[in-house]
């Protein structure tokens, strides 16, 4: 609940479409072929990791900060995240309390990100 105007916007395909993405879909042996079960989970990585801050929808803004479903806050921050990050001149910071990844989501993240710097050098730059 907030007190504070929330904004929504729709997205265009492009911004949903792990294949277009990629510039095509990605062969068993690329490095970057998923399961029909990890689709979603891996669209929703490549959307977080560049794509919507791009979004025209969040022009005008300083700071965006960004919550996973299953993200929550246990208690009032004790400060202000925005002023601290104006004041520290910061373009990026994160919240992290006593949190343990599943070693299943991390197997693997490292080789697929190196494989797809590899074939996508040239659009990455």
């Amino acid at each position: 609940l907030t007190f504070e105007q929330v904004y929504f916007d729709t997205l265009p395909p492009h911004l949903t479409q792990f294949e277009n993405a990629l510039g095509g879909l990605p062969t068993k042996d690329s490095g970057l072929y998923m399961e029909s079960g990890h689709r979603g989970y891996r669209l929703m990585c490549r959307f977080f990791a560049g794509d919507v801050w791009a979004h025209p929808a969040l022009q005008g803004f300083d700071f965006a900060w960004r919550l996973d479903a299953d993200s929550f806050l246990v208690e009032p921050l004790p400060f202000d995240p925005f002023r601290r990050m104006a004041e520290g001149n910061f373009s990026y910071a994160f919240l992290h309390d006593n949190f343990q990844e599943s070693t299943k989501v991390m197997e693997g993240f490292g080789e697929v990100v190196q494989s797809f710097i590899r074939e996508n050098r040239d659009a990455l730059r």
